[in-house]
């Protein structure tokens, strides 16, 4: 519903909207979203290893779009959302070892812009988009809890980070479209959309589920 109310507001029209809802396949965002979640799910009700087949279901998703001759968009940054939950569930080996892979700072910052180079100039895109993405997380991970500071503003900005996801494609989509064609000014004022909105979200689900919990203990 989220996805395809800002996706009206975007510019796209209610038919536009209903089809990509409908046939959620054509759309790379809503694709996205729809196979990490189901393989997430199906490998923790059957009880697993979960990252490891979210690496597998992912690369096999990679292949498939590469061979089907998809846009870049789809598979770019296809292992992000495996990265994220094998943080999420070994946060401490995690850092250790980016900890070590890191060491070098300095170095590590080099290759990054190195990285975002070859990605902006387009050459070998899946390849250094995932290497850029990859890299980024691990300097932004390793600082953030190495910094108290950062520690606590990501770790509430975090409590916001599905709702940001969900609205922020569609967002940008809005600002280029009726406000900017500048893509460094799209970027910083739709993150700051994103984040207005996906705390306003996360607050109505909150109050709409306990206003459910309330109604469920009340019957």
């Amino acid at each position: 519903m989220v996805v395809f109310v800002f996706g009206y507001l975007a510019g796209r029209t209610l038919l536009q909207g209903l089809v990509e809802s409908t046939f959620f396949w054509q759309d790379w965002f809503l694709a996205a979203i729809i196979f990490n979640y189901a393989v997430f799910y199906i490998a923790l009700t059957k009880k697993k290893p979960v990252v490891k087949v979210l690496f597998i279901c992912e690369a096999i998703f990679v292949v498939y779009c590469i061979a089907s001759n998809q846009l870049i968009m789809w598979y770019n940054t296809a292992f992000m959302f495996a990265f994220g939950v094998l943080f999420a569930m070994h946060k401490e080996k995690v850092l250790e070892v980016i900890s070590k892979l890191l060491y070098h700072r300095k170095l590590a910052v080099l290759l990054l812009i190195v990285l975002i180079f070859c990605s902006m100039m387009r050459y070998q895109r899946f390849i250094f988009d995932t290497l850029t993405g990859i890299l980024f997380v691990m300097l932004v991970i390793l600082y953030t809890y190495e910094n108290s500071f950062f520690s606590k503003f990501y770790e509430n900005v975090g409590r916001f980070s599905w709702e940001f996801y969900l609205v922020h494609s569609r967002i940008i989509g809005i600002v280029l479209n009726r406000f900017t064609n500048n893509n460094l000014l799209a970027f910083i004022e739709s993150a700051i959309i994103s984040l207005g909105i996906a705390v306003v979200l996360n607050k109505t689900l909150e109050a709409f589920y306990s206003l459910i919990s309330k109604f469920k203990l009340s019957r």
